[in-house]
C-alpha cells in the first residue's frame, strides 16, 4: 500500500475542525486544538493532511481578500453611476420642484460644505491637531536584546511554522 492519501482521508482534518468550530461559535478552543493536531501527528501521512488543510485555508483567505477587492470596486463604480444619474437628473428636479414620479417623491435638497484648498493658508484657531502616539517595537527589541529593561514591554520569542 502507498503512502498517498485519498481526498476523503485530506477532508477528514477539515471537517473535524469546522464541526468544532460550528459547535462553538467558530472558536476552538486551545485544548481542543492541541489534541487535535496532537492526534494528527503520530505519522507523516497525518502531518501532510494538516499541511494540505493549512495550505487550503491560506487559498481560502487569499480568494476572500480577491472576491473582498472585487466587490469593493463594484460597490464604487455602483456609487459613481448612482452620483452621475443623480447629477443628470438635478436640474431636472431644481426646475420641476417637489413632484412625485410613481411610488417616489423627488425633490432637492440645499446643502453646504466647505473644501479646504490650502491647510497651511488656515489660521491656526480653525485647525485640528490630532496626535498619535505609538511604540517604536524596532528600538524597543534591540534595547530589550541589549540588556536595558524598559517598563511595559516584554519581547516575547514565537516560533513560526513555514510550509512551502
Amino acid at each position: 500500500m502507498t503512502n498517498s492519501m485519498t481526498i476523503y482521508e485530506a477532508l477528514d482534518l477539515e471537517t473535524t475542525i469546522e464541526a468544532l468550530a460550528e459547535q462553538t461559535g467558530g472558536e476552538i478552543s486551545e485544548e481542543d486544538f492541541a489534541l487535535l493536531i496532537q492526534a494528527q501527528t503520530t505519522e507523516l501521512s497525518k502531518i501532510e493532511n494538516v499541511c494540505k488543510y493549512i495550505k487550503h485555508l491560506e487559498y481560502f483567505a487569499e480568494a476572500c481578500k480577491a472576491e473582498k477587492a472585487r466587490l469593493n470596486e463594484k460597490q464604487k463604480a455602483a456609487e459613481n453611476r448612482i452620483e452621475s444619474i443623480k447629477r443628470f437628473l438635478n436640474p431636472f428636479i431644481q426646475q420641476k420642484g417637489k413632484f412625485d414620479a410613481g411610488v417616489f417623491k423627488l425633490s432637492d435638497r440645499k446643502s453646504e460644505a466647505v473644501e479646504v484648498l490650502n491647510l497651511d493658508a488656515i489660521p491656526a484657531e480653525y485647525k485640528i491637531t490630532k496626535i498619535e502616539v505609538s511604540a517604536d517595537k524596532t528600538a524597543i527589541k534591540n534595547a530589550i536584546k541589549s540588556g536595558i529593561i524598559i517598563a511595559g514591554a516584554e519581547l516575547h520569542e514565537h516560533h513560526n511554522t513555514q510550509i512551502k
